[in-house]
């Protein structure tokens, strides 16, 4: 559980365009003079691993009168990447005084429930399936040395 890592910094620009009668007559009980319309973007994408280490993952700078539309495009494809890099699995980080609790942990620190532990006789079959497996790839390893002209010996298991 951690706080997201990225930030996402933007900055819309927009010109005023004068409303013609027909567009005022739609309006009931307020009187506009003017409507905004999108013409550019620039935003900034950061990658914080901690507060003194950052980095500018990606950045993009458009002016032109579609800049709506791309503005949309752009941050859709930034958060498909944003995503895609979150879901990859990190690399567990663990200080030398911190292996020892973690070994010796018996409940999630997160929920405070304990964690589940087999029962003996699953542990027994898990290690007898083990067992079985390893004298299965160890018969195998032996037929090819003894017989190389067969490509891979037939598999029982």
């Amino acid at each position: 559980m951690q706080a997201n890592p990225y930030q996402i910094i933007w900055d819309l620009e927009m010109l005023t365009e004068k409303l013609i009668p027909e567009e005022k007559t739609k309006l009931i009980y307020t009187e506009r003079l003017q409507m905004y319309k999108l013409y550019g973007y620039c935003y900034v994408i950061i990658c914080m691993d901690s507060p003194l280490n950052y980095k500018i993952v990606s950045h993009n700078l458009y002016r032109e009168s579609d800049a709506l539309e791309r503005f949309v495009l752009k941050i859709e494809e930034e958060l498909l990447a944003i995503q895609e890099d979150l879901s990859a699995p990190a690399e567990m980080i663990i200080a030398p005084g911190d292996l020892k609790a973690y070994n010796e942990a018996t409940e999630c620190w997160i929920c405070k429930k304990p964690f589940l532990k087999p029962a003996p006789e699953v542990v027994q079959k898990l290690e007898e399936a083990k067992y079985n497996l390893l004298e299965i790839k160890e018969w195998e390893s032996c037929i090819k040395k003894e017989h190389p002209e067969k490509k891979e010996a037939q598999k029982t298991y």
